[in-house]
């Protein structure tokens, strides 16, 4: 006992230094170092190396070159809601922060890997910000298709762990992805996506946003004729045969969407 004792002791007393250490180091962080001094120990949140990849946009990186340790990036990530991983692989540390509706977070012309720290998700394996099944991955952005009603396929992808929404389109690359997940998982079957007409709205084109992240749609996005308001339609879907979104009232497949940037 006095041996684990002594040992609690001095862990204790090396996060302590390392802390201090690193927000002495940056001014930003020095008021929270009081309130994680009476935190946990760091270890509760867990962080799990992989080989990953390091191409991830500057608009979503944090450099602190006061942090020169696993400890100290650590415990800077943990400090940081947003942070869902770290690096040292370029030499000071480098905090990834992003969330579920966060856009263009890995640079899709870049390929450098390296060892990054991946936070834990509730609900998922070490090392992972999606559940299994995900895949199809466009820049960092991987899909599955499930099946049901628009609103039963909104509540299965919110009930879903880790950084997943009901999918959205942003981008003429995004849509085209869709278009082909949709062509090699339903066929011919339209494939809902999760924009959504407010109620209220001047038909047939007002109103019309991704509703999981609250994103007006693009205009330039809708197939031609599109929406048209046939049937009193307020939901979206990629259809067959059409490059551009539609309006819909009945589809049986949708598609979830997950933030995965590093593998």
């Amino acid at each position: 006992k006095k041996f684990r004792k002594q040992q609690i002791k001095r862990t204790r007393s090396s996060e302590l230094q390392a802390r201090q250490s690193l927000f002495q180091s940056d001014r930003q962080h020095r008021d929270a170092l009081a309130a994680f001094a009476a935190s946990d120990c760091v270890c509760s949140t867990k962080f799990s190396p992989i080989d990953g990849s390091l191409c991830i946009n500057s608009d979503f990186v944090r450099t602190f070159a006061g942090a020169a340790s696993e400890l100290q990036c650590a415990i800077l990530c943990r400090l940081r809601p947003q942070c869902q991983a770290f690096s040292l692989s370029d030499g000071p540390c480098q905090l990834f922060e992003f969330n579920k509706c966060s856009k263009s977070v890995r640079d899709c012309g870049c390929s450098r890997r390296g060892r990054v720290f991946v936070r834990q998700q509730p609900g998922l394996p070490a090392g992972l910000l999606c559940p299994p099944g995900y895949g199809d991955d466009l820049c960092g952005v991987k899909y599955k298709v499930v099946s049901g009603s628009w609103d039963d396929i909104k509540s299965t992808c919110e009930s879903e762990s880790g950084l997943v929404i009901m999918a959205d389109v942003t981008s003429t690359e995004e849509l085209a992805q869709v278009n082909q997940i949709r062509s090699l998982h339903t066929g011919s079957s339209p494939m809902w996506l999760g924009g959504f007409q407010a109620p209220g709205s001047i038909e047939p084109s007002g109103g019309w946003h991704w509703l999981s992240c609250n994103i007006s749609m693009d205009s330039s996005l809708w197939h031609p004729n599109e929406p048209n308001d046939k049937g009193g339609q307020d939901k979206l879907a990629a259809m067959n045969g059409r490059d551009g979104l539609t309006d819909l009232t009945s589809a049986s497949f949708g598609l979830c969407e997950c933030a995965s940037p590093f593998n």
